[in-house]
């Protein structure tokens, strides 16, 4: 498992298309990241959206999801995916697996 300094670049909430029935699914949540020559992202559908999102905010010291984009964190990596959003300083971590346990 890797460490990184990284910055939200993006922030969103989408969900479906109400004027084409075919294109109904689950409601998702996602944030970008950005770091030293690299950038991914992370999210979730459905299910627990609002315990991510209460998560994620506890866990950067952010009261408003809109407010994120532009703010510093840390994420940590692991084979690829990010596993984790952590604090800038401080040594507080949000595992996203940890929603389904």
């Amino acid at each position: 498992m890797t460490e990184h300094n990284a910055e939200i670049v993006s922030t969103s909430i989408g969900g479906w298309d109400e004027s084409i029935p075919s294109a109904r699914g689950p409601l998702t949540i996602g944030l970008m990241f950005q770091g030293d020559g690299w950038g991914q992202g992370s999210g979730i559908f459905s299910g627990e959206i609002e315990a991510f999102i209460t998560r994620v905010l506890h866990t950067v010291e952010c009261n408003d999801w809109s407010k994120l984009k532009g703010m510093h964190c840390r994420v940590r990596r692991e084979e690829g995916r990010l596993v984790a959003i952590g604090h800038i300083l401080k040594a507080r971590w949000f595992f996203f697996n940890s929603l389904y346990k």
